[in-house]
Order: structure tokens, then sequence, then C-alpha cells
């Protein structure tokens, strides 16, 4: 019965889960650029190495970067994640400003289907997040009127995986990957008019929305060498055209929100949006259950994407991800100390981001580090912090310095799918 309970409880969770993935997303600037800032798949123990994932599995939580290496996970598990930072927004002729948010990083499920061969999982998260304000002066005209120009964005898309992977030779194994992309973003772009009478706020209003699959693989092999083992892994997401609807909408209101004049531009009309193919490859080494350390890549082509509306053309350009980091338990198995269960992990991470603005590329630095406290039988506590800047004040862009916090449970348990027997 208490199996039985705790799915009923985690099936809540799931169906409970989506409308909140983005209620509190975490803040961002340059989430303004395309369709946002894309998230990092990886589970909050992972985060502790940096997202560190492509080669390296683990029997105590999900990888959820490369399905290839779900196999890894023989027991049916349960793992929810939580995110949150604080950020300090810096361009130069402003004072910095200060932000504080936070938002559910996943949800997710797994079981094997056959023991030591094949996993299956089920994972909702966000995929991209969209929130940022900014008020600045506007232009004037004489004595006439003074604007001041408002942009707010929301939202984001999420992305439910259904993800199957296990071994089909000795240390090769193979998964793959089906995405559902859905959910939509909106963002608006207003000036307050101070005119001598009345005063209103034009506004802009733009919501892209998606529905539709995204297909990726996985391969890995694990060669043992005495003790020791080596771990490759590659994965490779297809490139997509990304089928949503764009809406678009004028307005006028008073500054008691009063809708003045509306025209609706764009009424939900069919548009694509490219998804460009993701590519990445990790190698790492260690003594398995004891430690390890291991290096990924990843890299997009953004160049050839065009988010609608076309009107407001954006330049995008390749990014390229490099990830080093590793983990360490002194003995995962010793019942009489609990402090030599605890994993303990860092990680380091440099990014250049698709985004490519007044002739520079964005680039993001992130210094991480956590660890896992096992809690009842298999299941654990994760934790993963981050530290690091994302872009530049030169220029007149902007630079984010923040600190990011994930948490994570992840219940592991052999029962969950035992038909009990009675003598």
């Amino acid at each position: 019965m208490r199996n039985y309970k705790k799915l009923i409880f985690i099936g809540l969770i799931v169906l409970l889960g989506p409308p909140k993935l983005t209620a509190q997303s975490t803040y961002s600037t340059y989430s303004i650029i395309g369709i946002g800032d894309y998230i990092d798949p990886a589970v909050p123990a992972a985060m502790g190495m940096a997202g560190l994932g492509v080669s390296n599995g683990s029997y105590w939580y999900l990888n959820n970067t490369n399905p290839a290496l779900l196999y890894y996970n023989q027991m049916a598990l349960f793992t929810a994640g939580i995110l949150a930072e604080t950020k300090t927004i810096n361009q130069q002729g402003f004072e910095p400003y200060r932000a504080g948010s936070g938002n559910l990083s996943n949800l997710a499920m797994a079981f094997p289907l056959v023991r030591n061969k094949w996993t299956f999982s089920l994972t909702l998260q966000p995929f991209t997040l969209v929130n940022y304000a900014f008020t600045y002066p506007g232009f004037s005209q004489g004595a006439l009127a003074n604007g001041t120009i408002v942009n707010r964005g929301e939202g984001g898309i999420t992305s439910l995986n259904l993800n199957a992977g296990g071994k089909i030779y000795k240390g090769l194994s193979v998964g793959v990957k089906i995405s559902y992309l859905f959910s939509s973003y909106q963002k608006q772009f207003s000036t307050i008019i101070d005119a001598p009478d009345p005063s209103y706020m034009a506004q802009y209003v733009i919501r892209q929305s998606i529905s539709d699959f995204v297909y990726g693989l996985g391969v890995a092999y694990q060669q043992k060498l005495g003790e020791y083992q080596l771990n490759l892994g590659f994965i490779y997401d297809l490139p997509s055209e990304l089928s949503g609807k764009e809406f678009i909408r004028m307005e006028q209101r008073t500054l008691a929100n009063v809708i003045v004049f509306a025209d609706t531009l764009v009424n939900d009309i069919p548009n694509k949006v490219n998804y460009p193919a993701t590519l990445g490859w990790g190698i790492s080494f260690g003594k398995p259950m004891k430690w390890l350390v291991g290096f990924d890549f990843k890299t997009q082509d953004w160049a050839q994407l065009q988010v609608p509306p076309e009107s407001r053309p954006e330049r995008f350009t390749r990014s390229r991800k490099y990830i080093l980091g590793g983990e360490y338990t002194s003995d995962p198995m010793d019942v009489r100390s609990y402090l030599k269960r605890v994993t303990f992990r860092a990680g380091v991470s440099y990014e250049e981001k698709p985004y490519w603005l007044s002739g520079k590329q964005i680039k993001e630095i992130g210094i991480n580090f956590g660890w896992s406290l096992p809690v009842s039988r298999f299941s654990s506590l994760d934790f993963g912090f981050m530290v690091g800047h994302r872009g530049t004040t030169e220029q007149s862009l902007v630079r984010e310095d923040f600190f990011k916090i994930y948490f994570g449970a992840t219940f592991n348990d052999n029962r969950w799918f035992l038909r009990p027997k009675f003598n």
C-alpha cells in the first residue's frame, strides 16, 4: 500500500506541475533575445559537476543528458529539482540592479524495462525561459511629450521528454529521445507618453507559441581497465522546423490600464521556428562507485535561426559549451560511516552563447560544486551551486553576475513494481 501511495503522489505532482514550471522563472536580461534563455537539462546532482553527463552514467541519479546511459538506473526512480538564484545586472552609466528568482527545474520518472539492460524515463522541464523587464527614458517631441520605454517578457517553452536507452553489445549502449515542446512566451514593448492631456501608454505585444516534436539519440561506450573504467559518449538532436503560432497586437491604454484602442495585426497565424541540430561528445575516466573525472563539449549552429516576427531580425551565431567536472565518494556501501557515503562534486564551464550583439558574442563562465546526501536506502538529497558571470559591460552591453542554487530529491526503490507475494 505504501508504494501505491507513492505512485499516486508522484502522478499528482506530474499532472499539477506543468502550469507552475515558469511561474517565477529565473531572471535574465538576455532572455529578450530569440525564444528565450536555454536551460541545461541536467538534474541538480549533475549540476554539481557543471552539467557533466554525455559519457558518465550513475546508479543513484538520473542522467538527463545522454539517453544511452539510462540503463544505469536499475531501480524505479523519481526525481524533482528546483533552481533559485540571485543576480546582479551591470551596465555602464546605470546603477547595478539586483534580482532574485526561482523555478522548478525538472520532474522525472524512470523504471527498468529489462533489468540491467533497458530503462525508460519521462521528464518534464523548462526548455527556454523568458523573464525580463527594462525601463528607460524614451523620446521627446519638443515641449509636447516625454516618453518612458518599458519592455517586459514572460513565459517560455516547456519540454516533455520520453527517453529509452540500454545495452546492445558488451560495453556499447544506445538511446533515443522524443521531446514534445509546447507552451508560449510573450514580449511587450511599451512607451508611456506624458502628454499634457491625457497621458497614455502605447503597447506592442508579441506572443509566440510552440507545439512540435524534436528527436535525438545517444551512444555510449564503457571499457574496463582493471579496476578503472573509461567512458565515451555522443549525443545528437536532429534539426527541426518547430510548428507554432504567432500573435501580434497593438494597443493604446490609459495609465489606469483601460484600453482606448486595439488592433490585432496577426491572430494566431501558423509559423515555423528553425531549431538547429545539437551535437555533443564526452569522455570520462574513473573508478566505478568511487570517483570520476570527465570532459564534455556541446555545440549548436544558430546562425540560420530566424525567430518571428521577421520585422525584428536578430543575429545569432554558433554556440559552444565546454565542461570539466568530477565527483568523489569515499565508500558508498559503508553503513557505519555516513560521511563516507556522501558524494562530493565540482566542475567548471565555459560557454559561448548564440547571441551576437554589438559585434561581440556573449560568453558565460561558471564554477560549480555540490554534494549528495544519502537518505532512506538508495535515495538522496542533491545540492548544486554555481557562481559565475555572463556578458560584458563593454559597448553598452550587460553583464550578469549570478549565484545559483540547485536542489533536488531523488527516490530510488526496487520495490515499486514488484508484485507482493503471500505464503
